[in-house]
């Protein structure tokens, strides 16, 4: 509230003031003066005047709210204007007054429109908001004018404002609540009629279900309809709702009648089909109900499959007559005569009701299942209690205890009680019943040991009577007829209840027959005694009386065979003590052969040959073993099928013996000399094939019933082996046929065996085969490029578990992820994955659309585009042009070529998303217009290129390349010196390709990718490998460069232990261990230099000295030569091949000539430093590729498989400058001769880098490759001139 303060009236006067002028002469001037002085008075004023205005106005603006409420209890003025006569100046008072009357108007405009504001929203949803708002805002406004009176009462001009504004205010916010109040009570309305008739829908629809479907009263249902209907009209004339809402909800009020009649149909459907008693019936009521739902989801349409016999609902109407449905006619009536009324209120009731009847079968399975589950429990236990037979109180053991004792009543008893206790486990209707009602029959009772009751009782009872005894002893005493009569009269008897035709049987013994009529007293009581009208004739049928009495009869002639049979012949006791004792005869004649050998085997074989012959003899003894422990088996009488057995296991015993020692010599520690070596047998024979041959040899021999004959490439093997087996195949060839059958058939087995083991160890020879044909980048004929490619993906792909996209993901940029290490460590061996060049190939023919594919893959060629460093120049070798189709994924020319083209294309625009997408898109273009082309008929491209090169270059007439053989041979002439036929050629090819490839390219372009070919081609030479073809002498075919040959790989350096001293003493090897740690390629390159080195070997040139490798004078290696320089500017650089000449060479530091010594520096005080001599500088010597070959099977090989070996000629230029001729070194070519012959130089790939890596002459020589003049006139090649090189 703004506290009220005491302020004074101040009153305002404004009047003239009047100046008496005298009319005086002579005073003009003083007029004058006086004028100016009241126009600068007048002027003063002004400016003073306007601020004054402006500083009201400023301090009128600088008040606070609060300041500006403040009010004058006494005056009911505004405490700031009571104060304002304080002010400097009537101007600045008004000023202020007028400010902060404005700003007091518009505060007072602010407050009652936010009480209005806030009032209205406090009372919105209030019944009484009109007035309860009116009562408020009135209050506050009477409170807001209260201190705009005087002490005395008397108002000032800002109540009658509060009085206007607030009227205003008041006037249309009860507009506004008047609006609102419409709505909210119009919004009521519609509420209590949405709600009513929801209420009424319900209770109609509760009507109807309520009904007897077969008596459905339709007069309620329509005085129901019509109140309803009543309401519905008399809301619509009230405007609570329109014409529309009134249809909408007599359609509901239908459907309430269509939902309840389709309630009775479906519920009469499940009670005409059955219930929870009735069993299956919950499968025909979905049936139904899924057919019922089907017809109405398809507007009718199969209609006919529905019921139309069973009435399910009946309407009753109020003029007496009714309506009947069947499901048919009553689905047809709901779609037919109901066209406003959602099919879809049927489809649900009816798919409720089938989703309530699958529950209800899901329930009542559950319900069977667990009650069955109860009822097999306790199942279990009755018959666990009353079928234990080691129970004696069980109902069963009782059982038995009766049959036994012959008491027949209590047996019928214990089977009423037992069959009683399973009737209820036994229910027709009911699926949760354990048994079926025959299983509670007394012929399906299993005592606890799985034994028939039934058939025991029976077998019990009848031994009860004294039958069998009867029956053993009338056979005893040879009564057999007598018995035999019995046993027929009994059976008689019994069937037909004591009613037999056939009279008693009688015999001589009295005794006899008084044991017979006991018994058939005790027999009577099978249909005399009964127990609750069961007796044991309906217990057992005739069939099964005549089963058992059928054994009693077979146990009787059983009983007379043998008495009658108690005497037999010898012949018969011989005959089975041999088949008693066959398995004892078996083992004792085939002992001896547990520890047969090939070498003793013929012994053994021959001693079972003289049991056999024993065996087979008709009469006689057949005796083995020997001393104490020799046994005697007369043979008289022996069936020839039990000699058989005996023959045929004795047969299989000889044959797997043999085998068995003939794989045990493959085992065997014994020793044979071989060359005047003692090696182990198990060594010589440890190859497969080796084994293999063997066995084949020794089933020929047995088939040609002669002697082995071994031919294995060995004499002495031969020789041994045909000694070794001779003996043992003899015996075997001179047994009977069983034995040499069996054992040709345990060989074949063996050999079987064999087969599958070469083909395992030749899977795995290829295997390793492969593998060093790709550790070592050199391919292998001796194996199949498949061999090679599944060692590759198998490093690559399967042993580190990657699909075969993987390098075209972004995971395989990481460098140290296994897959991309040993793909890229591969690469650098010349091998590539045909997955990857598949990929690669997919990119370079525009198949991959994927930017991100794409971006990665070209990062990857990037990589291995630069992956091999050449020393020369510090640029990378491309490894796709290094990579060798042999050992894996192919590299075609064609595809080499593309390859330029992305690197070309990579130079220009980057690898970056944007040139990723370009690429694709670029590729795919090209390939239409290839096709527009091809379509077309238009120029050949390759003409076109010539033309504009020959147009672009012959720019003063006198040039003139007519074709591209002309174009390129200007083109690598003018720009690398280079006019190779081969590389023309090549780079000719290069352009057919690449202007095919893409349509699109200009002649620059083209030659830009024809560059970027012959870069990756060609690369710098290094001075060690030159190549005639060549005619830029600084260049070399990429697949020849040093550093693509043998790759420097840091993680891969040369070892070989040092010799042992027993091997030194022997000299059988040479210490190559101090090149441990070092490069392959430099230990290669320096020992073909220890070969330059010998003067022995180099005796041709005299003191000459020769230098293959002087890219790094200086740095330390294990060289004789100690040159500092040759013919290159600094160390590592490129040789300049066409300003060397040998004889030019300034001298060199010779230091083997010390001449003098000199101080190190000033300060040292002894000559401690060498000065050395000079000497002509070494010539410089090159390796000139010869055609790659595959290895003969020199010694140096071992007889190994033929691998492709890289041979190059040692040559140097001559003493001219101008030629290059080879090296000649001095070797023995026997006979005690010598002769000068090329030096020839090979490399075996990177795993075999040994002193057998290069090709030395003693080693032709040793091969007889130099003894053919021939050979040596081929070898010897022509000299080459610096114009041809």
């Amino acid at each position: 509230m703004v506290s009220r303060v005491i302020k004074q009236n101040v009153t305002f006067r404004n009047s003239s003031i009047g100046v008496v002028r005298a009319d005086r002469g002579g005073e003009q001037l003083e007029k004058d003066i006086q004028n100016s002085a009241d126009s600068l008075i007048k002027n003063a004023f002004k400016i003073a005047n306007d601020e004054a205005i402006k500083k009201g106005q400023e301090l009128a603006n600088n008040l606070s709210a609060d300041q500006l409420r403040a009010i004058n209890p006494e005056t009911g003025n505004l405490e700031v204007l009571d104060n304002s006569p304080l002010l400097a100046g009537l101007s600045q008072r008004t000023a202020f007054k007028q400010v902060v009357d404005k700003r007091f108007r518009y505060t007072l405009e602010q407050d009652i429109k936010q009480k209005a504001t806030e009032l209205s929203v406090k009372y919105q949803n209030d019944p009484k908001m009109i007035s309860k708002f009116q009562s408020d805002f009135n209050s506050y406004l009477t409170g807001l004018k209260k201190p705009f009176a005087d002490a005395g009462g008397v108002t000032n001009e800002y109540s009658g404002f509060i009085n206007d504004l607030g009227e205003s205010y008041l006037a249309s916010t009860k507009v506004f609540l008047t609006d609102k109040k419409i709505k909210r009570d119009f919004a009521i309305s519609k509420k209590e009629y949405a709600d009513n008739i929801v209420a009424d829908g319900e209770a109609l629809n509760s009507t109807i279900l309520a009904m007897d479907p077969m008596n459905i009263d339709n007069g309620t249902i329509q005085a129901l309809l019509t109140k309803s209907k009543a309401y519905t009209m008399d809301n619509e004339s009230s405007g609570v709702i329109d014409k529309i809402d009134r249809e909408n909800t007599n359609q509901a009020f239908q459907g309430s009648v269509f939902s309840a009649f389709t309630t009775h149909v479906v519920d009469g459907i499940r009670a005409q089909y059955g219930t929870k008693n009735k069993y299956n019936t919950y499968q025909k009521i979905e049936k139904t109900l899924m057919n019922m739902s089907e017809v109405i989801d398809n507007k009718g349409k199969g209609l006919n499959t529905l019921d139309d016999t069973d009435i399910v609902l009946r309407i009753n109407n109020p003029d007496g007559t009714s309506t009947e449905y069947t499901q048919r006619s009553f689905v047809k009536a709901m779609i037919a005569n109901n066209p406003k009324v959602d099919t879809q209120i049927f489809k649900k009731v009816v798919d409720q009701a089938i989703n309530e009847n699958i529950n209800d079968q899901q329930n009542f399975n559950k319900e069977i299942k667990d009650k069955h589950h109860l009822n097999t429990v306790e199942y279990q236990q009755f018959t666990n209690k009353n079928s234990n037979i080691s129970d004696p109180n069980s109902n069963v053991s009782m059982m038995y205890s009766s049959a036994d004792q012959g008491n027949t009543a209590n047996i019928l008893s214990m089977v009423n009680q037992y069959t009683s206790g399973l009737d209820k486990f036994a229910k027709a209707d009911d699926k949760s019943a354990v048994l079926k009602p025959s299983g509670t029959q007394y012929g399906a009772i299993i005592d606890s040991s799985g034994v028939s009751v039934k058939g025991e009782v029976l077998t019990r009872w009848l031994r009860s009577t004294g039958l069998e005894d009867l029956i053993r002893t009338g056979n005893k005493n040879k009564q057999e007829t007598f018995i035999n009569d019995v046993i027929l009269y009994v059976d008689d008897r019994l069937v037909t209840n004591g009613n037999t035709k056939l009279p008693m049987p009688k015999s001589g013994d009295a005794k006899l027959n008084k044991q017979l009529e006991t018994v058939l007293g005790n027999l009577d009581e099978y249909y005399t005694v009964k127990n609750q009208g069961v007796s044991l004739d309906s217990l057992y049928s005739s069939k099964e009386l005549n089963a058992e009495l059928k054994r009693v009869r077979v146990a009787s002639t059983t009983q007379q065979t043998a008495i009658t049979k108690a005497e037999v012949s010898q012949d018969k006791k011989n005959n089975e003590n041999v088949h008693a004792k066959n398995p004892e005869i078996i083992e004792t004649i085939t002992e001896p052969l547990e520890t047969a050998t090939v070498d003793n085997f013929d012994a053994t074989l021959n001693k079972i040959n003289g049991s056999i012959k024993e065996l087979d003899q008709e009469t006689g003894t057949l005796t083995i073993g020997e001393g104490d422990n020799a046994k005697s088996y007369e043979m008289s009488g022996v069936d020839t099928t039990i000699k058989n057995h005996i023959n045929s296991n004795i047969e299989d015993h000889v044959a797997r013996s043999y085998v068995g020692a003939v794989n045990g010599m493959f085992e065997s520690q014994e020793t044979m000399s071989i060359d005047g070596q003692d090696r182990k047998l198990a060594d010589v024979f440890a190859n497969n094939a080796v084994k293999k041959e063997i066995v084949n040899t020794l089933q020929t021999a047995i088939t040609s019933n002669e002697l082995p004959k071994f031919d294995l490439g060995n004499e002495e093997i031969n020789t041994y082996l045909n000694e070794k087996f001779a003996k043992s195949i003899g015996s075997i060839n001179q047994s009977q046929t069983g034995i040499k059958t069996q054992v040709q058939t345990k060989l074949k087995n063996f050999n079987t065996q064999l087969t599958a083991s070469v083909a395992r160890d030749n899977a795995i020879f290829k295997a390793q085969l492969a593998q060093k044909a790709v550790e070592q980048g050199i391919p292998n004929n001796a194996i199949s490029k498949d061999d090679t490619i599944n060692y590759i993906n198998g490093k690559i792909y399967g042993q580190n578990q990657v699909a075969n996209n993987f390098f075209a993901t972004q995971e395989s940029l990481d460098p140290n992820h296994p897959a991309t290490k040993e793909m890229y460590r591969l690469a650098k061996k010349k091998a590539f994955s045909p997955i990857f060049m598949s990929q690669m190939e997919q990119l370079l023919n525009g198949q991959i659309q994927d930017v991100n594919q794409t971006l990665v893959l070209m990062q990857h060629y990037e990589a291995l585009s630069k992956m091999v460093t050449n020393v020369v120049d510090g640029k990378g070798i491309n490894a796709f042009f290094m990579g060798d189709e042999a050992l894996g994924g192919g590299i075609k020319e064609s595809d080499k070529v593309k390859l330029a083209y992305l690197g070309a294309y990579i130079d220009v625009f980057g690898i970056n998303p944007k040139s990723a997408q370009d690429l694709s898109t670029r590729i795919l273009r090209a390939k239409e217009l290839r096709n527009e082309r091809k379509f077309a008929g238009g120029d050949n491209i390759v003409d076109a290129f010539v033309a504009e090169y020959d147009q672009a270059n012959n720019t003063d007439g006198k040039l003139k390349l007519n074709n591209l053989i002309q174009v390129m041979t200007h083109h690598m002439t003018k720009t690398y010196g280079e006019d190779s036929p081969n590389v023309i050629q090549r780079l000719a090819s290069v352009v057919k390709v690449i202007s095919s490839y893409d349509a699109g390219m200009d002649t620059s372009n083209i030659l830009d990718v024809a560059d970027k070919f012959y870069s990756l081609a060609y690369t710098k030479s290094s001075g060690i490998i030159l190549d005639p073809k060549l005619r830029n002498n600084d260049t070399v075919d990429t697949t020849m460069n040093i550093n693509s040959l043998i790759p420097i790989n840091e993680l891969e350096t040369f070892y070989m232990p040092p010799p042992t001293i027993e091997e030194q003493e022997r000299g059988e090897v040479i210490d190559y261990s101090h090149y441990n740690g070092m490069q392959k390629q430099d230990v290669w390159l320096d020992l073909i230099q220890v070969t330059l080195n010998d003067k022995d070997a180099m005796e041709m040139y005299g003191d000459m000295e020769f230098i293959l490798d002087d890219r790094s004078l200086g740095i330390k290696k294990p060289r004789d030569t100690v040159a500092d320089t040759l013919n290159r500017g600094r160390t590592g650089s490129e040789f300049d091949f066409n300003n060397y000449n040998p004889l030019n060479q300034a001298e060199v530091p010779d230091r083997t000539n010390i001449i003098d010594y000199r101080k190190a520096n000033r300060n040292s005080q002894t000559a401690d430093v060498p000065v050395y001599g000079t000497k002509k500088a070494p010539v410089k010597v090159f390796l000139v590729p010869m055609p790659v070959v595959y290895g003969e099977n020199m010694p140096q090989n071992n007889g190994s498989e033929p691998q492709k070996i890289h041979k190059f000629r040692v040559m140097r230029v001559s003493d001219n400058g101008l030629d290059l001729e080879p090296i000649n070194i001095k070797t023995d070519i026997g006979d005690g001769q010598q002769a000068f012959v090329p030096f020839v130089v090979s490399y075996r790939g990177s795993n075999d880098i040994t002193p057998l890596d290069y090709l030395t002459l003693a080693q032709l020589q040793d091969a007889h490759q130099v003894r053919n003049a021939n050979v040596v006139e081929n070898m010897q090649p022509v000299n080459f001139t610096i114009d041809d090189l």
